[in-house]
């Protein structure tokens, strides 16, 4: 639990840092135009100063830098950022801001006045737009934030101690002063901006549930719309035959000695047994959702529940010329559990299983443990076999998968050649029962080859 709690919260950060990261590179263009457009006008009002040529190499310098940083940018748009990465962007963006920053510093030896005075009044008004061009650009990254004051800044301190003995001794402590002032200005608006994207990442986190919740109750509506048609055929279809067989038992319409009379009341027997099994399903499925569901455990003998499962199946499956055959473990195995349940999940699985079995198919029934000493009770067939999108399908409750070229499923109800029978209940109680036992459920299947349902019980449960 702790380890999850700490994967989500880890993924969280990195959520938050990735959006801080990509606010500073979609800021690369606009910085790109700023820099630029600054350096044209520096290079109008200095083109009379004898350092010309300095001045050209450094604007060279400074546009081959902003075209860096801007390609740099759109490699970041186009690579997919991981965690692993992530820190590689984030320096990459602080180093080359770095460089821009100590550029941008270097005006300080660029630009000649003949005043220590009027270079005063410079240092002030570049140390102050710097400054503010880093609050409003770089605030959200305090590394980039100190890689472009620190290197655009302290040139103009040093220029100013060198000009003036006097007024440097003064100017590094204040340039000191002035960017622990700002750093602590932009730590606060850093604070603000991750709390902003927190806040938002929430929003979004919220929508998304909302949404998903949305989606599950229509899905859940539209899939009980459904169970509520089928269940009108469902129940009308053997009530029908029990009142139709009894009406004509009641008038008489055939010799209670003959055969036909064994055959009616056979049909009424069977349709009375489906009827009870789909309540009997329909209300347990309700009870567990409800929460007033408990097991009444005790110690079972496997291999004997399982033989006389088989034995029920097994005279309606050679009709179709399926054959069930068991794999019992070689020692006998015994387990806590309820074995009224027990026989529900099983039933349930074979049921399911001869329902998609072709015509001289071998359902096979496997018991044994596995090497973390579960208990794995699996049923297997040779049928169809289902997709992934058929495996989500069957794990929802009220959910029937729509199979028309399925042959009709054993006795008590026959349906025919074009839908397959039942209610969308079967996988879902059963995984439902083998969570009440503390186990679970899983599907191994692939389109045309087959299908195997494993029912998997914890190893605390053997005896």
């Amino acid at each position: 639990m702790a380890a999850r709690s700490n994967g989500r919260a880890e993924a969280a950060d990195f959520r938050v840092r990735l959006l801080l990261l990509r606010n500073l590179y979609n800021q690369i263009r606009f910085v790109l135009f700023a820099n630029l457009g600054t350096m044209v006008l520096g290079l109008v009002l200095l083109w009379e100063q004898e350092n010309r040529p300095w001045l050209l190499a450094w604007s060279v310098v400074l546009t081959a830098l902003a075209l860096a940083r801007w390609a740099l940018a759109r490699a970041f748009r186009r690579r997919s950022i991981t965690p692993e990465t992530i820190g590689r962007w984030s320096a990459a963006h602080a180093a080359t801001t770095a460089a821009q920053g100590l550029l941008w510093g270097l005006t300080a030896k660029l630009i000649l006045l003949p005043e220590p005075t009027s270079f005063l009044f410079l240092a002030i008004i570049a140390i102050a737009g710097l400054t503010m061009v880093a609050l409003m650009s770089y605030s959200t990254h305090l590394p980039t934030f100190a890689a472009f004051v620190a290197p655009s800044v302290l040139p103009y301190a040093l220029e100013l101690a060198v000009a003036d003995q006097a007024l440097g001794f003064w100017a590094v402590p204040l340039c000191a002063a002035w960017f622990g002032t700002a750093l602590l200005v932009a730590l606060s608006l850093h604070r603000r901006h991750r709390r902003e994207i927190e806040r938002q990442i929430e929003r979004e986190e919220l929508i998304g549930k909302l949404e998903a919740a949305r989606d599950e109750a229509r899905r859940a509506n539209e899939a009980k719309t459904r169970f509520l048609g089928h269940m009108s055929h469902e129940l009308r279809t053997p009530l029908n035959a029990i009142i139709g067989f009894s009406e004509m038992i009641m008038a008489r319409v055939v010799d209670p000695s003959g055969p036909k009379f064994d055959g009616y009341v056979k049909s009424i027997h069977d349709s009375g047994r489906h009827l009870l099994r789909l309540v009997s399903d329909i209300l347990d499925l309700t009870r567990i959702e409800a929460g007033r569901f408990a097991l009444e455990e005790e110690t079972v003998e496997l291999a004997p529940l399982l033989e006389d499962a088989a034995a029920l199946f097994r005279d309606e499956a050679r009709k179709d010329g399926i054959e069930i055959v068991l794999d019992p473990p070689p020692q006998p195995l015994r387990m806590r559990a309820d074995p009224t349940r027990l026989r529900q999940i099983v039933y349930n699985l074979l049921s399911n299983a001869l329902k998609y079995s072709p015509p001289g198919d071998v359902v096979r029934v496997a018991l044994g443990r596995r090497a973390d000493g579960a208990v794995a009770l699996s049923v297997g067939d040779n049928g169809q076999g289902m997709t992934r999108e058929e495996i989500a399908q069957a794990a929802t409750p009220f959910v029937q998968l729509d199979r028309r070229d399925v042959k009709s499923a054993p006795p008590p109800v026959k349906r025919g050649n074009y839908a397959t029978p039942g209610t969308g209940l079967g996988f879902p109680l059963v995984a439902k029962l083998m969570d009440a036992h503390g186990g679970r459920a899983e599907i191994a299947s692939e389109a045309g080859k087959g299908c195997t349902v494993t029912a998997v019980f914890p190893g605390e449960r053997v005896v």
